[in-house]
């Protein structure tokens, strides 16, 4: 019966991970690597798919096409920042540039992928992803208790620190961290 109950909390603690993109190969391939690494995955062939199931649950992850027919990836990602603040956005492109790559991180995208991409590719991007979520999730559990914004200095080495770093930069001092509603940014 305890087996069971891990088995069950474990299948509630995976990752979510959408895939939005209108060429089925990609798609399916984007897919079933993330799965393969232990993501719960869901798919969209269009933006309007995609729209559609947004509000479904958290997404952790999201991999989108910039051509997509109707809507480029650019927009959804406008939307998908408003309405899934949390989720890392991905966009992946047949066409890409440098300022393609530089347009898609001044509006929020974590990466930028140009086709033909490796299996590598997306589980180092996902794998990346994971570890800052458990990094953040376990900066929140430990100090949970202490509340009202109190400053806290933390020292990060290692892994720690490649993962969350990149995060504290791009904010501005005085910031609360995104997931650690607590813990204020010193300096950056």
């Amino acid at each position: 019966m305890t087996r069971n109950r891990d088995i069950l909390s474990d299948v509630k603690r995976l990752p979510n991970a959408l895939v939005i993109d209108d060429d089925t190969q990609v798609l399916a391939f984007v897919a079933n690597v993330l799965r393969s690494d232990g993501w719960r995955v869901s798919e969209a062939g269009t933006a309007e798919e995609a729209f559609g199931i947004v509000h479904e649950q958290p997404w952790t992850l999201v991999f989108c096409d910039v051509v997509l027919g109707g809507l480029d990836g650019y927009e959804v990602l406008r939307r998908f920042s408003d309405e899934q603040k949390d989720a890392r956005f991905v966009l992946m492109t047949g066409h890409g540039s440098a300022a393609g790559a530089l347009d898609a991180t001044a509006i929020g995208a974590h990466d930028y992928l140009i086709k033909p991409f490796s299996v590598d590719d997306i589980l180092r991007i996902a794998r990346d992803i994971r570890s800052q979520e458990k990094l953040t999730s376990s900066i929140s559990e430990k100090h949970r208790h202490q509340r009202g914004g109190k400053m806290i200095r933390r020292e990060f080495t290692g892994a720690a620190r490649s993962a969350f770093l990149p995060r504290l930069r791009r904010m501005r001092a005085g910031r609360r961290v995104p997931g650690a509603p607590h813990i204020r940014v010193l300096c950056v």
